[in-house]
């Protein structure tokens, strides 16, 4: 009587997808879709990667660094480690930077709008009696009377 992990093991065969590198070329240089996500873009390459036997987890690294916006792309380089050469787990690492830089950044350009908003008309100068010589103006570290 056959396992659980025999069966496993054979369903995985049976059912294994076969990728040819030309055609993980053209998957990989596909540039990320302004709806999806960081994290799903991520998991993207991985699934190709993973079906690719041979394939390198520099391959998914390197797509998120290339198909990133020119600003954040200019941030990825400077932030990927040569000497690292664990390429998943910064694939990984970058990617959840980059969904955390987008959403500050349109955090940022909506609290814009609502200091604009905010922005009213200009108020009178605030004026004091200057305590030396009696007059009103405004306030000055120092009475040039």
């Amino acid at each position: 009587m056959p396992t659980l992990q025999f069966m496993r093991k054979r369903m995985l065969e049976t059912f294994k997808t076969n990728v040819t590198t030309a055609q993980v070329m053209k998957l990989f240089t596909a540039p990320k879709e302004p709806k999806r996500s960081w994290l799903a873009h991520y998991m993207y390459p991985m699934a190709i990667s993973d079906a690719c036997s041979g394939c390198t987890y520099y391959l998914v690294l390197s797509n998120i660094v290339q198909y990133a916006s020119a600003d954040l792309r200019t941030v990825l380089m400077a932030k990927v480690d040569g000497t690292r050469m664990v390429y998943r787990g910064q694939a990984e690492e970058l990617a959840h930077f980059a969904q955390a830089w987008e959403l500050d950044t349109a955090k940022q350009k909506n609290l814009s709008k609502e200091v604009v908003g905010a922005v009213g008309e200009r108020r009178e100068e605030e004026t004091i009696i200057c305590h030396e010589c009696g007059e009103v103006r405004r306030l000055l570290t120092v009475c040039p009377n």
